[in-house]
């Protein structure tokens, strides 16, 4: 993007804790785009549900990739290259490794939970 260009932002995913009020400012960091004009979404999820959308995105059971990354988008190949888990025995075999690199595929993570997550509509009824 050329220096001095804006572009008009669409949305930004974020991570549901981002709606929490910091003890220092009394602000949401949500609330601080959202008064610089950046909309937020968020919604709740596991991780595991957030990889398995990445993971059916990236390799779906059936038909060609739903999702591509840009070769130029180095920094996010190599935090998908690295993702990993703790080592049997060690740690919680369920939770990936927070160590740096997973910062990028959790914000891809919180892109497919708000983007593209089936939203199912729930009717409640009153008995």
């Amino acid at each position: 993007m050329a220096a001095g260009r804006r572009v008009r932002v669409k949305g930004t995913c974020v991570d549901p804790a981002g709606a929490a009020r910091e003890s220092t400012s009394g602000a949401a960091c949500t609330e601080i785009l959202a008064a610089a004009g950046i909309p937020c979404t968020s919604r709740a999820s596991t991780i595991r549900e957030g990889l398995e959308l990445i993971r059916a995105a990236l390799a779906p059971a059936e038909g060609p990739p739903t999702f591509r990354v840009h070769p130029r988008c180095r920094r996010l190949i190599d935090a998908l290259r690295t993702y990993h888990y703790a080592p049997h025995g060690q740690g919680n075999e369920d939770s990936p490794v927070k160590d740096g690199p997973d910062h990028f595929v959790d914000a891809l993570r919180y892109f497919f939970i708000n983007c593209c997550r089936p939203r199912i509509a729930v009717r409640r009824i009153k008995y």
